[in-house]
């Protein structure tokens, strides 16, 4: 499957468990990366031209042994550090905690520094890339950040269960395999309710073809 956003939007990931969401997200993050080998089979590629993508996965790994504001000036090394104070009480941390070593940050703490290191990031990403961003956000935090997904200058490719975000999409890409096991991605316009509006149209309309088959075959039988 090959798809390029041209403009910012925000899209959602959407597809049952084990289709590949996660796979498909380190498959574009790594699009550029000669010694990254990909969990799946050459027959499904991602062709996306970027340079910079910007990826926060479920599994944070950052240095324990660094500050907070230290993590986030090593991905916007142009920034001032009254600037980066500044974005990171923005994004609801207390100005005494950027001194804090990584390790001694809450789990939420540190999902949250993973978080200010990727949306800070300098240059601006060409392309942003959240895997279940909400999972360890309390209610504030998850205002916070869409907040700021509302002020990004380029696009987001987001995995997410979070009703809340997904109203939030401009767009949601379905991803499934057929009976061969092929990956297709199937892109909607809108957000979530629309999606949903969507589908059952399609699901409605594919039992009513089937309905009409069945009748069809026994009228041919009679």
């Amino acid at each position: 499957e090959a798809f390029i956003l041209t403009r910012p939007e925000h899209m959602r990931i959407t597809g049952a468990n084990g289709s590949g969401k996660t796979v498909l997200l380190n498959v574009i993050a790594h699009a550029n990366d000669p010694d990254y080998r990909s969990p799946v089979s050459p027959a499904y590629r991602v062709l996306y031209r970027l340079d910079n993508a910007a990826y926060l996965p479920q599994r944070i790994t950052l240095d324990p042994e660094r500050t907070l504001l230290e993590t986030v000036q090593r991905a916007n090394q142009g920034a001032s550090e009254q600037h980066l104070r500044d974005q990171l009480a923005r994004l609801l941390f207390r100005r005494e905690s950027v001194h804090q070593r990584i390790g001694e940050l809450s789990g939420g703490e540190r999902f949250r520094a993973a978080l200010a290191t990727v949306l800070l990031t300098d240059p601006v990403p060409q392309l942003l890339l959240l895997d279940e961003p909400t999972n360890n956000l309390d209610s504030a935090a998850k205002n916070r950040l869409f907040a700021a997904l509302e002020t990004l200058a380029c696009p987001a490719l987001i995995i997410s269960h979070d009703r809340d975000l997904l109203a939030r999409m401009n767009a949601i890409a379905e991803l499934h395999a057929d009976r061969e096991g092929r990956a297709h991605l199937r892109i909607y316009e809108g957000n979530y309710d629309t999606y949903r509006a969507a589908r059952k149209a399609e699901e409605s309309a594919a039992h009513r073809r089937v309905n009409e088959a069945k009748n069809e075959a026994r009228k041919a039988e009679r």
